[in-house]
């Protein structure tokens, strides 16, 4: 059972009682049992979509043991291992998952459930997947699962408190009515659920009601992690460090920030950091190990009887003296937040991910580089350059990456500030539009008649350069803008132009609200998707294979055909519905998204539309 606390002979049992009984002025807690509406949905793999995605699985929010393997929750999908760490399957939305993002993971009565960060629990049997939702309420996330002996499954939420699963039937368990928010973690105590919460302190389940533990009872903090009792302590982690708790009372061991979770390993009680620092709690508090690398999201947890550390870098064994790798870090993307996508004609694939600079892939998926420095990280544009090199435009400035995957120089001073678009000389800054290289580059601003300084796109056209600002779309010619389009003096109804393209001749504008507009040469700007819906198109998301333009909305992937004039949205097969870029080869289209990537054939698009929806 994960995360378990396990306590064993009467002695144990007497200790936690009495903490149990020097905590009488908080038991007006009564537990109130709710039944609660559920829906439950059988999910369908997409098979036949001929689509492939792209994900990096490692970092790992939760474990379980299930049909002699372990299962990993992990922000790319559901991956199982075998007990030694060897991967056996990766399963995505392909095979049935609502989305990627998953939260937690724990077996009940023969079957895997799997939270998620915003499409409910997931029941998979080793075969189909099931997905039950609440009517009444949104949980906005499902934080923490936990097995109650087999008779029920407890599942904590952010924002739909805290629900019992019978195998049946769904409950919530409240304290006079109102639910327990916010809730970080479950796990299962001698008399019930313990509940740690993000700002409330801590929930005892007491056999007749809850006790509860906050600063006001010394806890160094209301954000708490996890709890244990070890030696007749009760033992609180807490971000602030963790706290021992008797007779209604705590106080601080250790100043330890940021600490995030809690686990027993032969006898002892662990803290983890979440920067990837391990502490053993004994008389005193001493350090233990290191994860071996960079980590967010590091916390230490229980699966049976050992202890494994889960973070941003994988799955480790923590062992009596040191951290071991649980299983072997595959060769794949190094982030999922896919910003820009750029193929090559040499099968390379360059994925910009707004989180942890540049992926180069095989077409395939393959790692082949990655490329991260402290300016060039979070990217927001990639494209080639004139000597045959690529172009990165990050938060930083534009950086020049050499035929050796090295990053050779900068190509715009610091006082440009974040670059969002690359089209030949021409930059799309946060402090306006620059022209030209270098220290001779001229800025075009807001002084100049720009709608706006913010510029995030452009696109040169028949001797001139329209350029996409927050405040509207302009034209400029000669250093001069010669022309704008606003909401107040054309067709376009929302002035936050995100991404410009060009098709056989006709220019289409993304906007961030209002969809896709034409520009005719005429002037005249037109939308060409539907009104009534107010498509996001991200960020320089706009791509065409010559017969279609594709959008990266925020409501998945949004195609425009340009020879029937019809529209679709597409989400099945997604990673996720976020999708912040979109590019196209010979045969396939890259949807990147917050979650990985999808590749799709291009071919699948002259199929009727319900083969890719």
């Amino acid at each position: 059972m994960l995360s378990a606390i396990v306590l064993a002979g009467s002695e144990a049992y007497r200790i936690f009682q009495s903490i149990q009984s020097a905590l009488d002025s908080e038991r007006s807690n009564l537990t109130d049992v709710i039944a609660v509406a559920h829906k439950k949905t059988a999910l369908t793999p997409q098979k036949e979509s001929g689509i492939s995605i792209w994900q990096d699985f490692t970092d790992t929010r939760s474990i379980a043991e299930f049909g002699g393997s372990v299962f990993a929750a992990t922000a790319g999908g559901l991956v199982e291992y075998s007990r030694e760490g060897g991967l056996i399957r990766h399963y995505t939305v392909l095979d049935g998952l609502p989305e990627s993002d998953l939260t937690a993971v724990a077996e009940f009565q023969g079957s895997l459930f799997i939270g998620t960060r915003s499409s409910g629990l997931i029941e998979f049997d080793g075969r189909s997947m099931s997905r039950y939702e609440w009517p009444d309420r949104d949980p906005k996330a499902i934080t923490s699962l936990a097995n109650d002996s087999g008779t029920r499954l407890m599942i904590g939420t952010f924002n739909g408190g805290l629900l019992s699963f019978s195998g049946g039937t769904f409950s919530e368990r409240t304290t006079h009515g109102r639910s327990i928010k916010k809730i970080t973690e479950v796990r299962m105590g001698i008399s019930g659920p313990v509940v740690s919460t993000f700002d409330n302190g801590i929930w005892i389940a007491n056999g007749e009601g809850w006790d509860h533990l906050s600063k006001e009872n010394g806890l160094p903090s209301n954000r708490t992690l996890g709890a244990a009792i070890s030696a007749g302590r009760l033992i609180v982690a807490t971000d602030l460090g963790p706290a021992e708790c008797k007779d209604g009372r705590c106080f601080t061991r250790a100043n330890i920030s940021v600490a995030s979770g809690i686990a027993y390993l032969d006898g002892s009680v662990i803290i983890s950091r979440e920067t990837g620092d391990l502490f053993r709690l004994g008389k005193e508090i001493e350090p233990f190990g290191k994860s071996g690398g960079p980590s967010t999201n590091f916390r230490v947890v229980n699966l049976g009887e050992r202890a494994y550390a889960l973070g941003k870098t994988g799955i480790f064994e923590v062992r009596k003296s040191r951290l071991a790798p649980f299983a072997r870090r595959e060769q794949r993307m190094a982030g999922n937040f896919v910003s820009s996508i750029l193929p090559l004609r040499n099968g390379q694939i360059w994925l910009g991910n707004f989180r942890e600079g540049i992926d180069v892939v095989t077409d395939d998926g393959r790692l082949i580089k990655h490329i991260e420095s402290d300016a060039v990280s979070e990217v927001n544009y990639v494209t080639r350059g004139t000597d045959g090199g690529i172009l990165a435009a990050t938060t930083s400035g534009v950086f020049r990456i050499g035929h050796d995957f090295e990053i050779k120089e900068t190509e715009v001073e610091e006082r440009s500030g974040a670059v969002s678009h690359i089209d030949g000389e021409i930059r799309s800054t946060s402090k306006g539009l620059l022209v030209g290289a270098g220290r001779n580059a001229k800025r075009i601003t807001a002084e100049h008649r720009l709608p706006a300084n913010s510029v995030y796109t452009s696109l040169k056209t028949g001797g001139s350069v329209l350029v996409g600002t927050l405040s509207g779309l302009a034209r400029v010619r000669a250093g001069r803008v010669e022309k704008t389009w606003k909401d107040s003096n054309s067709g376009l109804s929302t002035n936050w132009v995100t991404a410009i393209t060009e098709v056989n001749g006709r220019i289409f504008v993304g906007t961030y609200g209002g969809g896709i507009f034409e520009l005719a040469p005429s002037d005249e700007i037109r939308r060409i998707t539907p009104k009534a819906r107010g498509v996001v198109v991200n960020l320089n998301a706009l791509a065409s294979d010559g017969k279609r333009i594709f959008a990266g909305t925020m409501n998945g992937l949004a195609v425009f055909d340009l020879g029937t004039g019809g529209w679709r949205e597409i989400v099945a097969g997604l990673p996720s519905r976020t999708v912040l870029s979109v590019a196209c080869d010979d045969d396939r289209l890259y949807a990147g998204t917050d979650s990985g990537v999808a590749v799709i054939p291009l071919a699948s698009f002259h199929r009727s539309p319900g083969g890719t929806r």
